[in-house]
């Protein structure tokens, strides 16, 4: 019996699926159109409704209104093109951290009201493959590729000061590792390090999970003596910026060259979800195009997938997809 104000209705046959707990009601994939030129190893963020989108294989500044559901390639070019930048957004501005090629170590920000482009700072290291988050105002970054090695080490970027302060390296060097925060730490997923694609090469990625809390300036690792984190369940690099949602990390994609569970390209359509509060990995629908190299962008509960090659090691595409759980 269904009661809506003073009127009531029977229901014959009907029936109501409760998930438990809840919230775990499963997600699902939506078409978007795709991007405008193909990108690998690609950087994205979203200000007041537009996604904007960098990477390996084009200068271009791609620029996506939600609202409007079109593409625009008509903004400014970054000055140092390449891909593997990290990125963050502050205020009305957009930062660049490291990159390949001509970026490595530097900072690039956009001011997207101006539509133009500046340099701040570099990092103390010509990295190219790090992890950052923007916590309290201030952008952590850790690791990366310098040379043909990977790093540990670990600064803090003041956007106000343009200036750095070194921090607690990192337990495990990491490059093309998954990075994202819960608004209190910066979490590091998997990637590349010593032992296995050390020089930012293809190779079997690793499944641990590093945390930097910032204000202990230490660092967690799982594996390690006293640590609870469990660690992913597949070992891989390029899975691409991981998206915090309604308290839970969401991981898409990666690649790998012996890894189980991957295609016949290397590459996984996995979406891999992680629970912080009760330290538990569970599955979701998996991505329709696998690829690695990508990036999710969260806005109003849906997370959008851009770019990324769909053969290991190499390559862009123009796939674009949604995920919502709505």
């Amino acid at each position: 019996v269904v009661t809506s104000g003073a009127e009531q209705s029977t229901l014959p046959a009907s029936f109501r699926y409760l998930f438990v707990p809840k919230g775990n009601e499963p997600g699902r994939w939506m078409n978007m159109p795709a991007l405008p030129v193909a990108l690998g190893d690609v950087a994205a963020a979203e200000h007041d409704g537009v996604l904007f989108a960098f990477g390996e294989g084009s200068p271009a500044t791609l620029a996506y209104d939600v609202y409007a559901g079109t593409w625009s390639t008509s903004r400014a070019q970054r000055p140092l093109p390449g891909g593997r930048h990290a990125i963050e957004v502050i205020g009305g501005a957009l930062y660049l951290f490291g990159g390949t090629g001509v970026a490595e170590g530097a900072v690039q920000i956009y001011d997207i009201t101006m539509d133009t482009w500046s340099l701040g700072t570099p990092m103390p290291w010509p990295g190219s493959s790090v992890s950052s988050a923007l916590i309290d105002g201030e952008v952590h970054v850790a690791g990366g590729v310098v040379g043909s090695m990977t790093v540990d080490d670990c600064a803090v970027y003041d956007p106000v000061a343009d200036g750095w302060t070194a921090q607690a390296p990192m337990p495990a060097p990491r490059n093309q590792a998954s990075c994202a925060t819960d608004g209190h730490r910066l979490w590091i997923f998997g990637g590349c390090g010593p032992g296995s694609g050390d020089g930012g090469e293809l190779a079997d990625g690793f499944a641990d999970v590093q945390v930097y809390d910032p204000i202990t300036d230490a660092w967690e690792r799982s594996g390690d003596v006293g640590s609870t984190l469990v660690p992913m369940p597949f070992g891989r690099s390029g899975v691409g910026r991981a998206v915090f949602d309604r308290g839970r990390f969401h991981l898409f994609g990666g690649q790998t060259v012996t890894g189980p569970g991957a295609n016949a390209a290397g590459v996984y359509d996995r979406a891999d979800v992680y629970d912080p509060e009760t330290d538990t990995w569970s599955t979701e629908a998996g991505l329709p195009t696998a690829r690695q190299g990508l990036a999710g962008v969260l806005f109003e509960s849906r997370i959008f997938v851009l770019g990324g090659g769909l053969v290991a090691g190499a390559g862009g595409s123009t796939t674009a997809e949604v995920f919502t759980r709505q």
